[in-house]
């Protein structure tokens, strides 16, 4: 088998053989991972209970989803051999280490803890396991507990059963006991019908036989076992082990004969032994034959003939060396970054992809409204998947700890969703879910409570009501929504974002109280705008999302939406109210900080917005765009070397993009440091064309009289950005110190027509108006320049860009007092020192005491010559 393939997995080693079949170490080709791969003897070798249970086991593990049971991938059939794909683990299983028995109390109960979290998962599902016992725990090399071999497991619709009565009824074969006798519960050796608190059984013989190092009930014949099972108390081993009380009083609890007197399930039972790991607990002397008195043994014998009738059954746990790791429980003691990737339709209708982005987006939003996790918007992540890159990549651009991938498949009205956790490239949890095309609310809040389970997130009761709060009670409008959704995220295909607003109107005919309805119309309103600049779509995109929020203000996601259209629109004091509304309910949500950060540095208030920016590195540290951003407000203020080492770190998350060596460049070159900025910028150009990059080129050369040399790189950075007003603007300014004044009024006039543009949309974007009273006064506008950059001032007293600007203006128009003023003004809140004594724009100043003294004595002085 080495070398061969079975569908698309790649034989590479075998790791262990028994009576019916091998398992090997194998290579997932698809997703480029290490799988086990169970392969059977042939068919007709193999009688048809062994078949049924090895389909049970394909089928039932391949239903659950937990980071403590082992995650079943795939099964199938190749010449006649049956095979079944699982994740390969590292470690051994909990039978090879009973040689350590007992074990430290404290181990003992984060396994016994461990193995109870996958027993309720699996009980959540109808699943009953059968045969919990040391050779199916396995302990990883991370020390994490994967429960395996679910061929004897049994599942079963929920049933209606009593208020309280957690049970879940099951089939049963009235002909075989199916199990290891010594660790049955005493209903599974009579043959009756069983549920979860049969696994609780066995859990509590597999911690007695931890704790104490004997097993409680093993005899010498298969008949005394099953008597001792059924009629007697544990026996001590008598090695006198201390048990702390609380513990000793959790395994009594546990060994109950009557199921009645046992956990009713096995939350809790997880709610005690964390309580107790909470704690601690004082040793209890050695136990004592009091405790655990011995009974006559008598078994009927329908009991042993049940159990003869099922012996032989076959036995076998392969999960061996792997190199895959386990998401441990570090992860609740930091804040991870998660991304969710779109899911991969395997079902070849289109319409399924629609369904996967929809349910990728609203799984983002789910888990977004915990405290305990920083998720990645659905936009991001789709960008990054339409890429085509390698999931580490993916990672690495996003800043994100873990990325969850997946695939959704649909059959007869029901959808198949596989989801994966993928951390440093390699898959370490993974399941499949299945649901109701009609239900995908229920689907999508299951799929939700188990990535959460998978990162280990420790949920407040609050975080879970509202994972469980349905938006809608409409599931048709839901699915709209859903489908919407994915229309929207995807605006490169035609027609998506009107298909878009029809579904979110029609999902609001359903049911008007829908609030993420109607804001997802604001956003598809809004996305209309940006992509036809049509004014009149804001003001309906602002309408939506305001109904939204009146109908549920609780929604963090919406309010950041109407900030970005406040923001958009020039009403920024509004977006910054929405912002930190929404950070209140969301003080994770990085997007919402930078976004908050920029609209204060569009204002002016530098200070404010580095703090946000921080504050979004706090949330995502690894994510390049939140250094950028605080590089960007550091060089506001003046402050270079701090904007050095925030673009540096950008070069370092982002080693093969132009944008941050360029901008280490722009920092050195406002700081004086020209020699500097060439090298920055030469590097930048070695990663490729960057407009930026050549356009500071060519200011460099410009300050050095190389007029010539700048014309060239302006040009070149005007192929790359023909609508760059900055570089129109200096290309402008080097045509006129050739003298060539017809090419500069060309340059200046379209840059001046291409803001008229932008301040359509947003009249109080100050920056803008700065600039364009900036070129209004070179093309001889002087009213109107001066007229423009006092609006500017007025909309942002305290940007040092804005100020600087009204200084040249003033400059410019001959106003020199007025220059002066608003110049110290500039250098006081940060501007380039180096920069206000290189500008030709302030020529009619250099001559003068006053600018001199100016330039001596302001704060900008001390700070760059630091």
């Amino acid at each position: 088998m080495i070398g061969r393939t079975l569908g698309r997995y790649r034989i590479d080693e075998e790791l262990g053989s028994g009576g019916m079949g091998v398992v090997y170490r194998a290579t997932d080709l698809l997703l480029k991972r290490p799988v086990a791969v169970k392969v059977l003897s042939d068919k007709d070798a193999l009688s048809d209970e062994l078949l049924t249970r090895f389909l049970q086991e394909a089928r039932t593990a391949s239903s659950l989803a937990h980071p403590n049971i082992c995650t079943v991938h795939d099964y199938g059939e190749l010449e006649g051999k049956p095979y079944l794909v699982m994740e390969l683990l590292a470690g051994k299983t909990l039978q090879q280490r009973s040689a350590d028995f007992p074990l430290a109390q404290d181990e003992a109960v984060d396994i016994a803890l461990q193995i109870a979290r996958g027993l309720a998962a699996a009980h959540a599902q109808g699943v009953v396991h059968r045969d919990i016992k040391p050779g199916n725990v396995f302990i990883t090399e991370q020390g994490e507990i994967k429960i395996v071999d679910f061929g004897l497991a049994k599942k079963a619709p929920l049933q209606e059963v009593p208020s309280g009565d957690t049970r879940t009824q099951l089939t049963r074969n009235e002909n075989a006991l199916m199990g290891t006798v010594e660790y049955m519960s005493p209903e599974q050796a009579l043959g009756k019908p069983l549920d979860g608190r049969s696994d609780l059984f066995s859990l509590g013989v597999v911690l007695y036989e931890m704790l104490d190092g004997g097993h409680p009930f093993r005899s010498a014949t298969v008949v005394a076992t099953l008597d001792c099972v059924i009629n007697s108390p544990p026996l001590p081993s008598g090695r006198n082990v201390a048990i702390a009380p609380g513990l000793r009083r959790i395994l009594k609890k546990l060994l109950e004969k009557d199921p009645a007197k046992r956990y009713p399930s096995a939350r809790e039972l997880i709610d005690e032994l964390k309580s107790l790991q909470a704690g601690g607990g004082r040793p209890f002397p050695a136990l004592q034959d009091s405790f655990w008195p011995r009974r006559a043994w008598a078994v009927s014998v329908l009991a042993i003939l049940v159990v003869l009738a099922g012996w032989g059954l076959w036995e076998w746990s392969p999960f061996t060396a792997s190199t895959d790791h386990a998401a441990s429980s570090e992860a609740a003691t930091t804040v991870p970054v998660v991304g969710v990737l779109p899911l991969e339709n395997l079902s070849g209708d289109p319409s399924v992809s629609s369904v996967g982005l929809g349910i990728a987006h609203t799984l983002t939003t789910s888990l977004s409204n915990l405290g305990s996790v920083t998720m990645i918007s659905p936009s991001t992540t789709l960008r990054m998947a339409a890429t085509g890159d390698e999931t580490a990549d993916i990672a690495a651009e996003l800043g994100a700890d873990y990325l969850v991938s997946g695939s959704v498949q649909q059959s007869s009205g029901r959808l198949l969703v596989t989801l994966h956790l993928v951390k440093d490239n390699s898959v370490i949890w993974g399941g499949e879910t299945q649901g109701n095309l009609e239900d995908l609310f229920e689907l999508q809040h299951r799929l939700a409570g188990q990535v959460a389970d998978a990162l280990h997130l420790a949920l407040s009761e609050d975080e879970r009501r509202r994972l469980q709060r349905r938006p809608t009670l409409d599931n048709k409008a839901y699915a709209e929504y859903l489908q919407a959704r994915a229309f929207l995220e995807r605006p490169d295909v035609e027609g998506n974002q009107q298909r878009a607003v029809q579904l979110f109107r029609s999902a609001i005919d359903r049911d008007e109280s829908f609030a993420l309805a109607h804001a997802g119309l604001g956003d598809a309103y809004w996305a209309l705008y940006e992509s036809t600049k049509n004014p009149s779509w804001t003001d309906k995109a602002r309408q939506a999302i305001q109904r939204a929020i009146e109908l549920n203000p609780d929604l963090p996601e919406v309010r950041v939406s109407l900030a970005v259209i406040y923001e958009g629109t020039g009403q920024n004091e509004k977006a910054i109210e929405e912002l930190r509304g929404a950070l209140a309910l969301q003080p994770n949500n990085d997007d919402a900080h930078r976004l908050l950060g920029n609209v204060l540095r569009a204002e002016g208030r530098v200070e404010e917005a580095i703090e946000s920016y921080q504050q979004a590195i706090a949330c995502r540290p690894d994510y390049w765009r939140n250094h950028r951003a605080l590089g960007l407000a550091y060089f506001d203020a003046g402050r270079y070397q701090d904007a050095i080492s925030a673009f540096t770190r950008v070069t370092e998350l982002q080693p093969d993009s132009a944008w941050g060596y360029q901008s280490v460049g722009v920092a050195h070159h406002a700081a004086g440091n020209l020699d500097d900025a060439i090298s920055w910028y030469t590097r930048a150009l070695a990663e490729g064309p960057s407009a930026a990059a050549y356009s500071n080129l060519g200011t460099i050369h410009y300050r050095r009289g190389e007029f010539e040399k700048a014309v060239r790189n302006y040009e070149e950075a005007l192929q790359l950005h023909p609508r760059r007003v900055a570089t129109l603007r200096n290309l402008g300014d080097a045509y006129t110190r050739l003298g060539q004044a017809d090419q500069a009024e060309d340059c200046y006039q379209r840059a001046v027509d291409l803001i008229g543009e932008s301040l359509q949309v947003n009249a109080k974007d100050a920056r803008q108006l700065g600039l364009l009273a900036l070129l209004e006064a070179k093309l001889g506008q002087r009213q109107q320049a001066l007229r423009h950059a006092e609006e500017a001032v007025s909309l942002a007293p305290g940007d040092n860009q804005v100020l600087y600007r009204r200084a040249v203006v003033s400059a410019l128009c001959g106003k020199r007092e007025a220059a002066l003023r608003y110049l110290k003004d500039a250098l006081d809140r940060g501007y380039s020192l180096s920069e206000a004594q290189l500008d030709d724009d302030l020529a009619v100043l250099k001559n003068s005491p006053a600018f001199q003294r100016l330039l001596e004595t302001s704060p900008a002085h001390e700070r760059e010559s630091r």
